[in-house]
């Protein structure tokens, strides 16, 4: 499509998704299957389509005015991999480094309990820094506990670090991680699917953990309790067919843990320590990323 047919479209998918008549983003999806979203909005609105149209340019205008970047699913900026999930967020807002056009950023999830134990976070970090160390992007979802370990550990060893949260990108949850989120965004990437002055709420997180998967080329759990909200992102992973590693506290730990790892389809492995988790990644992923472990 030329330029002003591109504009056309995102425009037209930003009326659908947050005009008079909101579509959920799963409706919108099906709905264009057999249609452009000109066409869909055409249909929907009628005459009042330009002006739906234009409202969402002032829209888009709002959301960029302090720098952040608003992409859809139609912008060539849009992050590759996540192209290749069937259930990818028809938009994102960004602040930080975003890849080049159609460039993979071979990156690896690094999640777990906001209440890790001290063993949790030390193996942590230690996974976050020899991923940075080897050029590889550490994702996280700048939580407390492992997020938190993630991301400092991969900035202090001067890597590349990219945060995909579960609140609108112009507010921070916890309040805390406010100053590490600022330092993702001015150092790494920084990722949400939320309109930027959405607050935490409960479904948003799993929403983030699916992008998270969906962006990441595989995902370690370094610790989870059975009722974590790291299931979550496991069932997307393993969905998306991304590889996942569990530490040997979740796989023999949770009941999840073991009924994921003892599925040979699964395309889950169990690591007994960190150099372990690393051999891993690099063997589900190659050779995607760089090895590691000698």
């Amino acid at each position: 499509m030329n330029p002003s047919a591109i504009e056309k479209e995102r425009t037209s998918l930003v009326a659908l998704l947050v005009g008079p008549d909101p579509l959920t983003p799963s409706k919108a999806r099906l709905a264009a299957t057999d249609r452009t979203y000109s066409e869909l909005l055409e249909d929907r609105a009628g005459s009042a389509a330009d002006d739906q149209r234009q409202a969402a340019r002032d829209r888009i205008k709002q959301w960029e005015s302090d720098g952040t970047s608003f992409l859809t699913v139609l912008d060539s900026a849009y992050p590759a991999q996540l192209h290749d999930i069937h259930n990818c967020p028809l938009y994102i807002f960004a602040r930080g480094t975003l890849m080049p056009a159609g460039t993979r950023d071979f990156g690896v999830s690094l999640v777990g309990s906001r209440n890790a134990a001290p063993w949790a976070l030390e193996a942590a970090r230690a996974i976050a820094h020899e991923l940075s160390a080897n050029g590889v992007t550490v994702v996280s979802g700048l939580a407390a506990g492992i997020d938190s370990a993630a991301h400092t550990a991969a900035l202090e060893a001067g890597g590349r670090t990219v945060g995909i949260i579960g609140t609108g990108i112009r507010n921070h949850y916890p309040a805390a991680n406010a100053r590490l989120q600022q330092q993702v965004a001015e150092r790494g990437l920084l990722i949400s699917q939320f309109l930027p002055d959405d607050g935490p709420a409960r479904h948003h997180f799993p929403m983030r953990n699916t992008v998270m998967s969906g962006y990441s080329a595989v995902t370690i759990v370094v610790q989870a309790s059975e009722s974590s909200g790291t299931r979550h992102q496991v069932r997307e992973a393993v969905k998306h067919g991304r590889p996942v590693i569990l530490s040997a506290s979740v796989a023999d730990g949770t009941t999840w843990g073991r009924q994921f790892a003892a599925d040979p389809l699964n395309n889950v492995f169990v690591a007994r320590d960190e150099r372990d988790a690393l051999r891993l990644a690099q063997q589900a992923t190659h050779p995607a990323l760089p090895r590691m472990i000698a």
